[in-house]
């Protein structure tokens, strides 16, 4: 089997972790094995983070103090 690279994929999340659930379910499906999923809480101010947390435990959370747009949440 050929070595596939690791590839990495950045949710950017602003106060809707319904739909960043159901994008974490869909990635879930690919046949493609080396990926890693890093979502990034864009500073919303409901239950979001938890809410990950209870849904994808192994999934990387990061957190910004504010919205920085889209541009800025996937820079972070």
């Amino acid at each position: 089997m050929k070595h596939l690279p690791l590839v990495y994929i950045v949710l950017v999340n602003w106060n809707n972790p319904k739909r960043t659930v159901r994008s974490l379910k869909s990635i879930k499906r690919t046949d493609y094995c080396n990926y890693q999923v890093v979502i990034v809480d864009n500073g919303s101010d409901d239950n979001s983070i938890e809410i990950f947390g209870q849904a994808e435990p192994e999934i990387t959370v990061l957190s910004t103090k504010n919205n920085l747009g889209f541009a800025g949440g996937v820079n972070v």
